[in-house]
């Protein structure tokens, strides 16, 4: 938890370094290289086992661990950003953990994957309350 009692979720700085903004941190994330998150501070208990692929809920904690003024408005206007600079980097539905994920693909699977994602869950709320379509909506405001 930080200061407005939030959850947090942080990363070892051996894993990911100090970076000067929020983007250069979510960029670490958006590239298919998995890192172990933790949820204390001293990076001692587990989080998540290493995963490529991660919800913008899980980013805006992520980044609240170093940035903690951090909005969740101002993580998913990051990410809309990534993907309108590259088409690999696409939100689509994860079944293992039931709530839309950034994830990085090529090129060429990228528009299959999101189609499919938007074809079969595009209004399934995750379990952190937030569907393809609330993503959608949120970024079109941006």
């Amino acid at each position: 938890m930080n200061q407005n009692n939030q959850e947090v979720i942080y990363v070892s700085l051996n894993d990911v370094p100090q970076t000067t903004n929020r983007k250069q941190l979510v960029r670490y994330f958006l590239r298919g290289k998995a890192y172990i998150t933790y949820s204390n501070e001293a990076c001692t208990e587990i989080q998540c086992k290493s995963t490529a692929n991660r919800s913008i809920t899980d980013l805006h904690k992520i980044v609240m661990s170093r940035f903690p003024k951090t909005t969740f408005e101002a993580v998913v206007k990051i990410v809309k950003q990534f993907m309108e600079e590259d088409k690999s980097v696409i939100l689509v539905w994860c079944t293992q953990i039931n709530k839309p994920v950034i994830k990085f693909v090529n090129n060429k699977a990228a528009n299959w994957i999101s189609g499919h994602s938007k074809t079969n869950y595009y209004t399934k709320k995750g379990v952190d309350g937030y569907s393809l379509k609330d993503y959608e909506e949120i970024m079109n405001k941006l």
